[in-house]
């Protein structure tokens, strides 16, 4: 896994800054073993300065649910000191760019508005690249900004 995990990070540090998918950070926060490894190196490499990460305010919304829904004021807690005091990750509002942007790509797209404001935050902030795990919103997407699929760089 460790020539993986070297591949995963250097392929991500040519695609500088980098925005996150929503389902990137819940396989982070979920402590799921597939992923564990590439997304803790991701998370120290944006620590160092390496990666910097884009993450969309409309992903706090997405990952914030589970725990709200289970009353689990603790594990809310604890990711909102994730998310704001993580070196390397960069909290984006939306606001009219974004918006707009989002709306571009719903047009040329057809992307479903949660998704075309996710992808949306990366372009209108510079992305090189949006990491997901969603293939479709890969092709979708097209050529507007990279998307790089987590799972292409898990094996078995």
């Amino acid at each position: 896994m460790a020539a993986q995990v070297e591949r995963f990070i250097g392929y991500l540090a040519e695609r500088r800054p980098l925005c996150l998918d929503s389902c990137v950070l819940i396989y982070h926060l979920e402590g799921l073993e597939r992923y564990a490894e590439l997304t803790t190196a991701l998370l120290v490499a944006a620590g160092k300065g390496e990666i910097p990460c884009l993450i969309s305010t409309l992903a706090v919304a997405e990952i914030m649910v589970r725990p709200l829904q289970a009353s689990k004021k603790g594990q809310v807690a604890v990711l909102e000191s994730f998310l704001v005091e993580t070196p390397g990750l960069e909290l984006v509002a939306l606001d009219y760019e974004i918006a707009k942007t989002a709306a571009g790509l719903r047009a040329r797209r057809r992307l479903a508005t949660p998704d075309a404001l996710l992808v949306a935050t990366g372009i209108a902030r510079g992305a090189k690249a949006f990491l997901s795990n969603d293939l479709a919103l890969k092709k979708q997407v097209g050529e507007e900004i990279e998307v790089v699929i987590l799972d292409d760089f898990v094996s078995g």
